[in-house]
């Protein structure tokens, strides 16, 4: 294949992912497989598109790489002789390769599509697929709140990065309904998960702090999740980072001074922005673009926390509002000396 011509190839027999492929994938009538790996294979036209280059989108290697999402999207130029075998082939095993529909695939035009809507389509259906494993009985109202967190945060993320993958509200909820369908959640539950998603996304819009990553791993016990969700739906593996950084830092108001809320009073807490960035000097995070200082993005994002003042109190969080509405970073570390009963 090379050319605009594309097979979506999917290389697992992971029965979550291939109903999120159906959901989420154009429908064309260009299905084959075979006698024992039956719809593994999907015929697209990138439209607009003279070459298709699957090195512009690494989420795609990383997918390759964990089996209950392998799937390739094959293409590229001539050179690159990467072949899918058609209809008509046979496989090593014996098995000859068929149409899902031989009188439907050959009376249709390959369907055109848009090289970021398959993209899309294919990373939602991967995303799908690794939650929707988790999203069980007594724990699918929580999971929703932290996932639909965890979907602001890459949203805000894809912006502020310029991913070439925008991710908007419009686009969690999408995804969200698809999770929702190929795990057999109760219909009559949807507009439940619905409010949950809306007063989540709104909090996160506001400013105020939602939940998410340490949720979604304290639920599904995955190490290893929350890093190929940010690879999926911001196009970076380097996310965790980030979400550290907005745990531990934040800016006093009308300065450009940082607190570091984790070292708190005992060291040099504030920082102006100078010595914040040579603090973070050689720490970046990988995009689309580049490599970029993780103190760049910080200081330059709308999420960051801004503090009024500065507090040391045993009995509250790190930041918190005190009683005439003034946002308080808590300094307070621990007693030096640990106290006697």
């Amino acid at each position: 294949l090379f050319g605009p011509l594309v097979d979506v190839d999917i290389d697992t027999d992971n029965p979550l992912l291939m109903q999120a492929l159906d959901s989420f994938l154009p429908v064309t009538a260009h299905v084959w497989g075979r006698e024992s790996r039956k719809r593994t294979h999907r015929l697209y036209e990138l439209a607009g598109v003279n070459t298709f280059d699957p090195a512009a989108w690494p989420f795609l290697a990383k997918i390759q790489a964990v089996p209950d999402i392998a799937v390739e999207v094959r293409g590229g130029d001539l050179k690159s002789a990467r072949y899918s075998l058609l209809p008509g082939s046979i496989h090593p095993s014996g098995e000859a390769y068929q149409w899902e529909d031989a009188k439907a695939a050959r009376s249709s035009t390959v369907v055109h599509v848009s090289e970021s809507r398959l993209m899309q389509a294919v990373r939602f259906a991967c995303v799908a697929a690794l939650v929707a494993k988790y999203w069980q009985e007594g724990v699918r109202n929580e999971l929703c709140k932290a996932f639909s967190g965890f979907m602001f945060r890459a949203s805000c993320y894809a912006e502020e990065l310029n991913t070439d993958m925008p991710f908007e509200q419009a686009d969690a909820w999408h995804l969200l309904e698809g999770i929702m369908e190929i795990a057999d959640d109760d219909p009559a539950d949807k507009a439940m998960r619905k409010k949950t998603f809306d007063q989540t996304w709104d909090k996160g819009v506001n400013g105020a702090p939602v939940t998410g990553a340490t949720t979604i791993t304290k639920i599904t016990s995955d190490e290893t999740l929350i890093g190929l969700l940010y690879v999926l739906l911001a196009n970076t593996p380097d996310l965790q980072l980030m979400d550290k950084m907005f745990e531990q830092f934040a800016v006093i108001r009308n300065t450009m001074s940082v607190v570091d809320l984790g070292l708190g009073a005992k060291g040099n807490y504030v920082m102006n922005k100078e010595s914040f960035v040579f603090t973070l000097a050689g720490t970046n995070i990988t995009t689309p673009k580049g490599r970029i200082p993780v103190s760049a993005v910080f200081l330059n994002s709308q999420r960051r926390v801004i503090v009024d003042r500065l507090a040391v109190n045993p009995a509250r969080e790190k930041v918190y509002t005190d009683q005439d509405g003034m946002k308080v970073a808590n300094t307070w570390s621990g007693w030096a000396i640990p106290p006697c009963d």
